[in-house]
């Protein structure tokens, strides 16, 4: 390949960042890409305007390692060229550009002549605008200044009639942008709102008569029989300073509301069906597998479904003290006493204090620490009890020291 002999091989040195070297190589030399559609039939306009005015863009190319020319950008105009019978067409050598790129590469190579102002003050607004590159970096790109690309994206406050007048030549792009800039100065700046008059102040000596507590301050100072330079002055009780704490504060009384006392009984949780036959069946000393067995249901449904539900319900944490809870408002009935005795059993204060822990659901380490004792002698407590009421398990001897009245 060689480059073009007739126009220039290289852009103007001002476009040395986007300059590409452009051949003018045989068409037949060049094959389609990876990118290949197949032939397009869409390209007559496209082939009238190169029967016009020629190639104006040069088609991208790629060298492969076997001497081949792979199109990668400039399928329609390679196919039209080739309809039109062309023997030779313009390409550069490199890879494929899209978006800001492309764009700001296509407007180097028309700096001079192909794009209308308008044109390149509408590619130069998208840049700036949609692909935010700064107004330096494309003008170092197209070899100008900066004032020349602000200047050309100025033209776009051309009114439609004065673009219409600028793209037939009418008008010049230097006089458009100075039909711009007066008309810009000849707008007057918005000068901000005036501010609003300040309301009239009030005498500062004297409450008005018009005031809502006016009535009020002169019945007040009456009652209190202050007394003022000129009484015969109607405003004179109303300016009276001292009974005006008085007067304000009586009426902010009567305007707040009197605080209601909120409803502090709070409704008793009730247990469903299944819960009471489910606690009746454990405080009668059955473990939670035969529970489960009994009702019907699997273990992990009595423990998930059945127990954790109700001691949520209930505002506890164990199951015992579910057990005290049903037991207070006689949900289970009192467990007979296996060994029946002629005198009744009494508890002392210290297995009292023992049984009133366990039903909170304290453990038996926690009733030691507390009591300053040691665990084995809280579990002999225990055990010792359930001897005496002949019952296996805590929840059936505090059910039965609830209900004989013995733990609160």
């Amino acid at each position: 390949m060689s480059p073009i002999p007739t126009a220039p091989a290289v852009l103007p040195s001002t476009t040395a960042t986007v300059a590409t070297v452009i051949y003018r190589i045989p068409i037949h030399d060049v094959t389609p890409g990876i990118n290949w559609r197949g032939p397009t039939t869409d390209s007559i306009n496209l082939q009238r305007s190169i029967d016009k005015a020629g190639q104006k863009d040069p088609i991208r190319i790629a060298t492969t390692p076997d001497g081949r020319c792979e199109i990668l950008d400039g399928q329609r105009r390679w196919t039209a060229m080739r309809r039109l019978g062309h023997t030779h067409i313009s390409v550069i050598t490199g890879r494929h550009l899209t978006g800001a790129a492309r764009a700001l590469q296509q407007l180097a190579w028309h700096i001079d002549g192909g794009y209308t102002p308008l044109a390149q003050a509408k590619t130069l607004a998208h840049l700036v605008r949609v692909e935010h590159l700064p107004v330096p970096h494309i003008a170092t790109s197209l070899g100008t200044t900066t004032r020349w690309v602000t200047d050309r994206i100025t033209l776009l406050r051309l009114t439609p009639g004065e673009q219409h007048r600028l793209l037939t030549g009418d008008l010049t792009p230097r006089t458009a942008l100075k039909m711009v800039r007066r008309r810009h100065n000849d707008t007057p700046a918005r000068t901000p709102d005036a501010a609003p008059p300040p309301p009239p102040r009030r005498h500062q000596r004297y409450w008005h008569m018009g005031h809502p507590l006016a009535s009020a301050a002169i019945a007040a100072c009456a009652a209190a029989g202050h007394t003022h330079r000129n009484p015969h002055t109607p405003w004179a009780p109303v300016s009276c300073a001292p009974i005006w704490e008085h007067v304000i504060r009586a009426d902010e009384r009567q305007r707040t509301p009197s605080p209601t006392t909120p409803n502090t009984t709070t409704p008793t949780p009730t247990l469903t069906p299944r819960e009471t036959h489910a606690i009746r069946l454990i405080t009668a000393g059955m473990s939670q597998t035969d529970t489960a067995r009994r009702l019907g249901v699997s273990k992990a449904f009595l423990q998930r479904r059945i127990l954790l539900p109700m001691i949520g319900r209930l505002g506890v944490t164990t199951t015992i003290e579910a057990v005290a809870w049903a037991a207070r408002h006689h949900l289970i009935p009192l467990p007979p006493t296996p060994h029946p005795t002629t005198t009744p059993i009494t508890l002392d204060n210290h297995t009292t204090t023992i049984l009133r822990s366990t039903a909170a659901g304290h453990t038996v380490r926690q009733i030691a620490n507390t009591m300053n004792t040691g665990e084995r002698t809280i579990i002999n407590r225990l055990q010792a009890l359930n001897k005496r009421t002949g019952f296996r398990s805590r929840y059936q001897t505090i059910a039965w020291a609830i209900h004989t009245g013995q733990l609160p």
